[in-house]
């Protein structure tokens, strides 16, 4: 009766689905590195926030190599605004080998596409 449960619960795809493996290791991923500050950084938005000033967003920029955050206020989160963010930041330090975002309409709209072009980005 053991050995029919133990074959029962193998072929059983619920079971085997449900099933917690304790043993199982996951293979080490490789996280590729760049070998210069900057060369990839991650675009987020931090919203709402109180209102200071008029501002009520952070447009924040962090570097995937040396995790350094920037953090950068502006009025609204619409493309314009973290176009003239990235601009800004951009024009004091370099123009990134990758830039990295969520895929929100704020990076997603026609002149964010068109900024990504004429930098070769994707």
């Amino acid at each position: 009766m053991k050995a029919d449960i133990k074959k029962w619960m193998r072929e059983c795809l619920p079971c085997q689905m449900s099933k917690i493996m304790w043993d199982v290791e996951s293979i080490i991923g490789e996280f590729h590195t760049m070998h210069c500050c900057l060369a990839h950084i991650h675009l987020d938005i931090v919203d709402p926030l109180p209102n200071s000033e008029g501002y009520r967003c952070l447009f924040t920029i962090n570097d995937r190599n040396t995790r350094w955050p920037e953090a950068i206020l502006i009025w609204q989160q619409i493309a314009e605004s973290c176009v003239k963010a990235l601009i800004g930041w951009v024009s004091i330090h370099e123009v990134q080998q990758i830039i990295t975002s969520h895929r929100g309409a704020n990076f997603t709209s026609s002149l964010w596409n068109s900024l990504a072009d004429s930098w070769g980005q994707s």
